[in-house]
């Protein structure tokens, strides 16, 4: 059987062929999906190599989401290392918006194989959201299951910040157009604010929002959009410009963004954080270059509010517009509202000011007329000095015209060089608006005539009270003033005393200007001839309407002349009674004449006519113009002119005439009457005048204050008053007197005090009290005066006198007084205590010194003598009284000292133990010394003395324990310390304190407490020396003590030493040496008190020395001369009678010069010491003396 078509065997069975074609076919597939995954295989490594190698990020995920692998760009873009990454689940590095998303999302991605341009927030490892945009797909196994998903990440951060940036801009923009579509559509200010708060809700939306208006210093609350929770803490409607962050951001002008208010220091409103705010911005509202107000924008959450800064203040500008412009309207409308009102006031006005302009234009052009037609010159200056109106009359005196003039400086081109100066001094004031006086100035005309100028000037100023011209006006007086000149002479005899022949002439009491105006008046009013002449008819006036007939042809003859003349000398004639009225006796013309007088005295004549009436013969006429030689033809054509009046009429002329001269008969004689009494009162007016200046110079330069009160209240003070008070004049005029009383006490006082003695002696004087502007209060003496005595409500005139430092010196002056009185008193107690100290002590000397024999003795005796004791107490009791003696020497500064160079705080030192051991255990001891304290000069032992009594003193003061304080200072005393301490002198002093907490002391016991024996202790508790010892060594050191001390409120005690600069010597406490030495030496004692005397030879010569004794000075001498041999020490008292102790000494040293002289004393009187000092070189021995005093000082002197 052969083969198939198809080339397979024919034995080969279907189902064989069947199987071997699935061999064949599962081979094939298998080889092809080795291929394959080879093929993928490379593909994912070459994708891997690409990924790893490529500039994006990619990453690769298992199926639970965590990341298998991601590439370098990968890291770098997110920052993390490849540890920090692998493992990790992807979510870990989305934010949480994007975790959420990432976590719906992968199932999906997963299922579908296919993810693009998904986009997530990475957060950087530095915190930082970044967005990518991620394409992935999934790989699987030839299974189709998921093996992992690999992933390309593209950072589109910047593309969506971008796109967010404009959304948010076009977001700001479109709010931004509503809001000021808002906002200009209202023109309330309400609204505007109401709109712009709204507005902030979509691209703002702050927790709340305020916005406040300025008014001045003040910001004002306007609108808030807050929730009802923040309202409550809106406390504050009103801030004030400078204050918190609005007004800070108000008064700097700039915007201010608070990320944190709580750490904001310039947030100082507490309502903000009690709001629990926490960011904020203040942004100022601008309507042009006004800052109208602020708006306030708060977060509850912090916010970064600058992010928005642009944007908030383009809103903060189209805001702050808007506001300005409701602000602008509502001006409007007030503004409206008031020109409303005036706009009719206005109206009523407009036409009322047409009206006053309409009589302006008249008045102005009346001006101008009254200016061009004014006799006076007339200048109106630039305040420059350029002339803008020149008119008429100073053209006339200047000689210029208006149009030359015009423009040119006045000061330069028509002021004369003689006033320039004066002037342009002037000038500044008058342009300052300080008015000047009228003033005359001469000047020369044109025409070369002299001109007197009186000038009136002044400035005129515009609406802003600057100079717009000044305004010169000057009168011609030099009619006037050459009137005035001759007036002088006329009030020469007007002046005259009423008891002098008057001596006046017509011209001497009229004007005879005004007088021919009245005249030529009166001859035109009646139409007759006038003319006024001198009694002897010499004519003072011009001639009025004289006729031609008398005028130019009769009175042109000579004979027709002469008879006029004698015709006027009869109308002239004195009649009382009436006008004379007769025909001329040249011509027959009818004349009338009246008389003027003053008094008795005829001064002129008035006289009319030249009138003819219907009877007058005009041929007699005529003929008698033949007879004087006139022209008849000439004569008779001006008789025709004459003037015809019927006689009556001209009677009642004559009348008239003689009435207006008899009244000014009656005028001229009053004026001479009223011309003394004005000169008489001008001479009482300046006798016044002269008083007043000299009470006005005494008023203004009294040393003391002078001024007037009228109830109570200052009306004129003077300048004394000013400086005496501080108080300027003005301060003080108006014032009521209680200004310058310290209390109404004192000012009532001198109400009642002074005015009592007003009304009991018509004047008063008073002490009392001012207080002065600076608050100072001086004492014054106040004297006062009525200036009516009869009507106190006038007022009341006074002196006052400052007697502050007059009082303060009488006081002083009583201070001083009575120290001087205590000095004295202690003085005269100082001499008779050295006195009886100095008997006292030769008493005692005996005393202690055959007591202390006596003892010796007794001790040698038997033991246990009961006569011992007894010595013994006599001993102890003499030695007190020998202290005693001391303590009086020392209080009247007799006692001797050796002053040394020391240190008081060295001394304090020293004595520090002892004054610990005097004060009682309840007692504290504080010593407080000085550094660098100067010396002082004073005996050691005495300056001992003075610390241990104070302190001792003030032990006793204080028997409840308390506290006593020693203390040194330097202190350097002035003249104003001394000029109130008597005993002290000016310098550098050391200055000892010593001060207790004890019982203190008052006022009377301060006066006593230096008195010897004043004590307030009880019996037997003291002596009353301790302080009047302190007192006397001070003084005898050049030095004082002082004393302040007040009841229970403890004492001290201050003393003065003077300093010295020197340095000092070393100090150690005095001990007492126990040994007595003697001697063979040969001693001269010369002793006036017989027992003392007696004692000493006793003692020296038991001591081995050869004594030789000599009862006064004389007895010496002469034992001296009668010797062989020199003695070697004598010694002698001090005060003895006829040669004292030193005129010994001087004597024998010359006889013997080797000799010593120990000097012995209980008082030296200043005969070997002076004020207690010993002398130089001196040696001394203070009675009482024991023996063994005695025997060592005499060893120390012999040995020296």
């Amino acid at each position: 059987m052969g083969p198939e078509r198809d080339g397979r065997a024919p034995w080969v069975s279907g189902e064989t062929q069947a199987v071997r074609a699935a061999a064949a076919t599962r081979a094939g597939a298998e080889a092809q999906s080795r291929d394959a995954q080879a093929g993928l295989e490379e593909s994912e490594a070459h994708f891997r190599q690409f990924c790893q190698d490529g500039p994006v990020a990619c990453q690769s995920l298992d199926e639970t989401g965590h990341v298998r692998d991601v590439n370098a760009a990968w890291l770098e873009a997110l920052g993390y290392t490849r540890g920090e990454v692998i493992g990790r689940w992807l979510g870990d590095f989305l934010t949480a918006a994007s975790r959420e998303q990432f976590r719906h999302r992968f199932p999906h991605f997963k299922r579908e194989g296919l993810i693009r341009g998904a986009e997530f927030e990475l957060v950087h490892k530095d915190g930082r959201a970044l967005v990518f945009a991620m394409d992935g797909r999934v790989s699987r196994d030839a299974g189709g299951r998921f093996q992992q998903a690999h992933c390309i990440l593209h950072d589109i951060t910047a593309q969506r910040r971008a796109a967010a940036d404009v959304a948010q801009r076009a977001r700001e923009l479109a709010a931004l157009h509503t809001l000021t579509q808002r906002v200009c559509a209202n023109l309330s200010l309400g609204e505007v604010a109401r709109a712009a708060l709204a507005g902030l809700d979509g691209p703002v939306a702050p927790d709340l929002a305020l916005l406040f208006l300025r008014v001045g210093d003040e910001l004002q609350l306007q609108a808030y959009r807050a929730p009802s929770a923040l309202e409550e803490h809106l406390r504050s409607p009103v801030h004030r410009v400078g204050e918190c962050l609005c007004g800070v951001a108000v008064s700097n002008g700039t915007p201010i963004f608070a990320a944190d208010i709580l750490s904001d220091p310039r947030c100082t409103l507490p309502e903000c954080r009690d709001a629990g705010l926490r960011s904020f911005a203040a942004l100022p509202l601008r309507g042009g270059d006004a800052l109208v107000g602020v708006l306030g924008l708060a977060s509850k959450t912090p916010r970064d509010f600058a992010a928005q800064a642009e944007f908030l203040e383009t809103l903060s500008r189209a805001i702050g517009m808007g506001v300005q412009n409701a602000l602008l309207y509502e001006q409007l409308r007030a503004n409206a509202a008031r020109l409303g009102v005036v706009n009719e006031e206005l109206q009523q006005e407009v036409a009322a000011r047409r009206r006053a302009e309409d009589l302006l234009r008249a008045s102005e052009d009346r001006f101008r007329t009254l200016v061009q037609s004014a006799t006076t010159v007339v200048l109106y200056l630039a305040p420059d000095g350029r002339i803008l109106e020149f008119n008429p009359e100073a053209e006339r005196i200047y000689g210029r015209t208006r149009a030359e003039v015009l423009g040119q400086n006045y000061f330069d081109r028509l002021l004369p060089p003689d006033v320039r100066a004066d002037v342009l001094a002037d000038l500044p004031r008058l342009l300052a608006g300080e008015p000047l006086r009228s003033y005359e100035k001469s000047l020369r005309a044109a025409d070369g005539r002299a001109h007197t100028l009186l000038w009136n000037v002044d400035c005129l100023f515009d609406d802003d009270g600057k100079p717009s011209g000044i305004l010169a006006i000057a009168q011609d007086i030099t009619e006037r003033k050459r009137a005035e000149d001759q007036l002088r002479g006329r009030l020469q005899q007007l002046t005259s005393p009423a008891d002098e022949e008057l001596r006046l002439s017509f011209a001497d009491l009229f004007d005879m200007a005004e007088i021919q105006r009245i005249q030529d008046a009166f001859a035109a009013a009646t139409g007759v001839a006038s003319i006024i002449t001198q009694p002897d008819g010499t004519p003072l006036t011009r001639p009025s309407n004289f006729c031609r007939l008398c005028s130019t042809i009769i009175r042109r003859t000579g004979k027709g002349l002469e008879n006029c003349m004698r015709s006027d000398a009869v109308l002239g004639q004195p009649n009382p009674d009436g006008p004379i009225v007769r025909p001329c006796l040249s011509g027959g013309l009818w004349d009338a004449g009246a008389s003027i007088f003053v008094g008795e005295q005829h001064i002129a004549n008035w006289l009319i006519g030249q009138v003819r009436n219907a009877d007058l013969d005009e041929e007699r006429l005529c003929a008698y113009a033949r007879e004087i030689g006139a022209d008849e033809a000439e004569f008779r054509a001006a008789l025709a002119e004459v003037t015809v009046m019927s006689t009556e009429q001209f009677r009642n002329v004559a009348h008239a005439l003689f009435l207006v001269a008899n009244q000014m008969s009656q005028l001229a004689f009053q004026n001479v009457q009223q011309g003394r009494a004005i000169h008489a009162r001008a001479l009482a007016e300046e006798a016044v005048r002269e008083r007043e200046a000299r009470l006005k110079s005494i008023f203004r330069a009294a040393p003391v204050g002078i001024g007037v009160v009228v109830g109570r209240v200052f009306r004129e003070v003077n300048d004394q008053c000013c400086l005496l008070t501080g108080y300027t004049r003005d301060e003080l005029l108006g014032q009521s007197a209680r200004l310058i009383y310290p209390s109404d006490e004192d000012f009532e006082y001198v109400g009642r005090a002074k005015y009592a003695q007003i009304q009991a002696h018509g004047a008063g004087t008073v002490e009392t009290r001012w207080r002065r502007k600076d608050g100072e209060i001086i004492d014054v003496l106040l004297s006062s005066a009525p200036l009516d005595p009869a009507d106190l409500t006038k007022g009341v005139s006074f002196t006052v006198l400052d007697i502050t430092a007059r009082r303060r010196a009488a006081e002083e002056k009583a201070r001083l007084e009575a120290q001087l009185r205590q000095s004295q008193k202690l003085e005269a107690i100082g001499q008779l205590a050295g006195g009886v100290a100095h008997d006292f002590n030769n008493i005692l000397t005996a005393i202690l010194g055959n007591t202390e024999l006596a003892i010796a003795g007794a001790e040698a005796g038997a033991p246990g003598n009961a006569l011992l004791e007894e010595l013994r107490q006599i001993d102890r009791s003499a030695q007190r009284a020998a202290g005693l003696t001391r303590q009086l020497l020392a209080f009247s500064r007799r006692q001797v000292s050796q002053p040394t160079i020391l240190n008081l705080n060295q001394t304090l030192l020293e004595l520090e133990k002892m004054l610990r051991r005097l004060l009682t255990e309840n007692v504290a001891l504080t010593i407080d010394a000085a550094p660098d304290l100067h010396a002082v000069r004073i005996d050691a032992g005495q300056i001992e003395q003075v610390i241990v009594n104070l302190a001792v003193n003030a032990r006793d003061a204080m028997p409840d324990g308390g506290h006593l304080v020693i203390a040194t200072a330097n202190a350097e005393l002035d003249p104003a310390y001394v000029a109130t301490h008597a005993e002290a002198r000016t310098g550098m002093h050391v200055v000892l304190s010593v001060s207790d907490t004890g019982c203190g002391m008052d006022a009377s016991m301060l006066e006593r407490v230096f008195e010897p024996f004043f004590t307030t202790k009880g019996l037997g508790q003291g002596t009353g020396l301790g302080l009047a010892t302190v007192y006397g060594i001070v003084r005898q050191a050049g030095g004082h003590v002082t004393v302040y001390s007040e009841p229970r409120k403890g004492s001290t005690f201050r003393v003065y030493l003077p300093a010295v600069d020197a340095p000092p010597v070393a100090y150690t406490l005095e001990g007492q040496e126990e040994h007595a030495p003697g001697g063979h030496e040969a001693i001269l004692v010369c002793e006036d008190d017989a027992t003392v005397r007696q004692l000493t030879v006793h003692l020296l010569g038991e001591a081995g020395y050869a004594v030789t004794a000599a009862e006064n000075g004389a007895r010496a001498l002469e034992l001296a001369h009668a010797r062989q041999t020199p003695v070697d020490l004598l010694i002698t008292d001090v005060i003895m009678p006829e040669l004292n102790g030193k005129k010994v000494s001087e004597a024998l040293t010359e006889l013997w010069p080797a000799l010593r002289t120990l000097y012995v004393s209980g008082y030296t009187s200043n005969v070997i010491a002076h004020h207690g000092v010993l002398d130089a070189g001196v040696q001394f021995l203070e009675k009482p003396f024991s023996r063994r005093a005695l025997l060592q000082r005499v060893r120390q002197v012999l040995d020296a």
